[in-house]
């Protein structure tokens, strides 16, 4: 047995786990998203008030709005953290999870994508999240290293689990989606300061036919893009 689990309480994406109720101080938080799929809403500059709800992302010729951009969430369970031997070593979990920080940005209906040289397929920017570092503030640093731009960072957007196999190792990870923004706007094109990827702006419409991962998340992303009916 690597923690105990325990069923905890609902939050709101703008409130935090002590003010939800969530009394626990200790543990990892595993969060499902109970909310619907928020929507991109492309709209004409100046077109929108500065009252309207949602956030907004400008494209140059165009914005995208974020109709809901906060999410609620449930939190499913508090894992609790395995005991720690005095050399640092863990004594019940030889393995970890990892929290990965991603950022969703758009120009002109493109979204932003990292693609793997090695591997061809894409996914959206970012990178771990360190101890005691905030996920915000983790993906701030990754878009720097990486790009060597500074970022705003919005609402979180979305959260997702994934376990996989890569390279003969087995991963378990937890993807924290954030809305983000540049108040110059984005350039069209961005280099990369890491040799192993390469950035892409990525068609909306077309995101259905490239290696997206993890699927869901291109789903997700695939889902807020669609027209509304009824």
């Amino acid at each position: 047995m690597t923690g105990c689990i325990t069923p905890v309480c609902r939050i709101d994406a703008a409130s935090s786990a002590s003010e939800a109720g969530c009394t626990a101080t200790r543990g990892w938080y595993l969060f499902g998203i109970i909310s619907s799929t928020p929507r991109w809403t492309t709209e004409a500059p100046g077109e929108r008030s500065a009252s309207a709800a949602g956030a907004t992302t400008s494209t140059g010729s165009a914005d995208i709005r974020l109709d809901k951009p906060r999410p609620s969430f449930l939190v499913l369970a508090i894992v609790s953290l395995p005991e720690i031997e005095g050399d640092g070593t863990t004594r019940r979990m030889g393995r970890h999870i990892e929290v990965i920080a991603r950022g969703l940005a758009f120009l002109d209906a493109r979204v932003l994508a990292c693609r793997d040289l090695a591997g061809g397929y894409l996914f959206l920017p970012g990178g771990h999240v360190e101890f005691d570092e905030p996920a915000a503030d983790a993906l701030r640093r990754e878009f720097r290293e990486e790009t060597g731009l500074d970022v705003s960072v919005g609402e979180l957007l979305h959260a997702s689990e994934h376990r996989f196999d890569q390279e003969q190792k087995r991963h378990h990870e937890v993807n924290l989606v954030f809305h983000v923004a540049r108040p110059q706007g984005w350039p069209k094109s961005i280099a990369s300061l890491e040799p192993h990827i390469r950035f892409e702006w990525v068609v909306l419409e077309e995101l259905s036919r490239v290696d997206f991962r993890p699927v869901s998340t291109r789903n997700w992303i695939i889902a807020g893009s669609e027209p509304r009916t009824g």
